[in-house]
């Protein structure tokens, strides 16, 4: 692509070479976009919808109406209409953390880590030594599922400021069990949009949706010619406030009840044009099934 030949034009050329050398190449061009460690994934366009659907199916072109999963009446839109009246707000684009992985871990299959040794609190040195990342491996066997290993991801997730106007809001996730080294390098970006202010909370569907499958039902990855399954599980988020907020479908950190730990109330002081928050216990603790209801 970079000298502008075509698929065909890449083939014919290892052909040549093949006859000029004693030593063979790979022909096709499919084999050598593998074999070159090209990632090419199918990027997705959804568009935000203002009911209660909140963003659409997957945008195959620009000139069809599209409408939700439920083609509700009321969700139709006109995707250029829709783009000449909000620009880039719109719509995010989307790349399966399915791809990704299919892609990254052939790669680094030897690189991979996994625990072989029960949670020792005193001996903490990274979120694959934490009493949580164990409680995902115990997961599997508490509800009989096949003993595949388990990948877990970290997902970041905050605005960046590109212009005066708009702000990149990138949702990107790395895998626990590479080595920090290469983990912190091997960037998955999964969801991506550009936005005057934050993005609406459906930018996160796909993601917990895919990891919601990927939980229950292992990942099928080939490395030379082995097939090898991995369940995928979320460990944590990295997020701001405000991102937190989002990702857990509460309210803001502003607000009345703004703490994701407890119920602890907020008041506001006019003069001080600020809120404040009594510490006075007992405080009532939030719940796994608060979050769950």
């Amino acid at each position: 692509e970079r000298h502008t030949l075509s698929n065909a034009a890449v083939s014919d050329f290892a052909k040549l070479l093949n006859a000029c050398s004693s030593t063979s190449i790979f022909v096709t061009y499919s084999t050598i976009q593998r074999l070159s460690g090209q990632f090419k994934p199918e990027i997705c366009r959804y568009f935000f919808l203002n009911t209660p659907c909140g963003v659409t199916e997957k945008v195959k072109t620009f000139d069809t109406d599209i409408s939700c999963r439920n083609e509700c009446k009321n969700c139709s839109i006109s995707p250029n209409e829709t783009l000449k009246m909000f620009g880039s707000r719109s719509y995010f684009c989307y790349i399966s953390i399915t791809e990704w992985l299919k892609f990254i871990l052939p790669i680094f299959q030897d690189k991979l880590v996994f625990p072989e040794r029960p949670f020792d609190p005193d001996n903490i040195s990274d979120v694959t030594t934490g009493k949580e990342y164990f409680r995902l491996f115990d997961y599997g066997k508490k509800k009989n599922f096949k003993n595949y290993p388990t990948i877990t991801l970290t997902i970041g997730y905050d605005g960046v400021v590109i212009d005066n106007k708009n702000s990149l809001y990138p949702i990107v996730g790395y895998i626990n069990e590479l080595p920090f080294d290469i983990r912190q390098k091997i960037t998955m970006v999964i969801a991506l949009g550009a936005w005057k202010t934050k993005p609406p909370k459906e930018i996160f569907r796909f993601v917990f949706e895919e990891l919601q499958e990927l939980n229950v039902n292992p990942l099928e990855v080939q490395v030379e010619g082995n097939v090898y399954y991995y369940y995928v599980r979320l460990l944590c988020i990295v997020a701001d406030a405000p991102a937190r907020s989002d990702i857990l479908n509460m309210t803001a950190h502003n607000s009345k009840f703004p703490c994701n730990t407890c119920y602890v109330k907020s008041f506001y002081i006019r003069e001080q044009k600020a809120s404040r928050f009594p510490l006075l216990a007992p405080l009532k603790f939030r719940t796994n099934s608060h979050f769950q209801a």
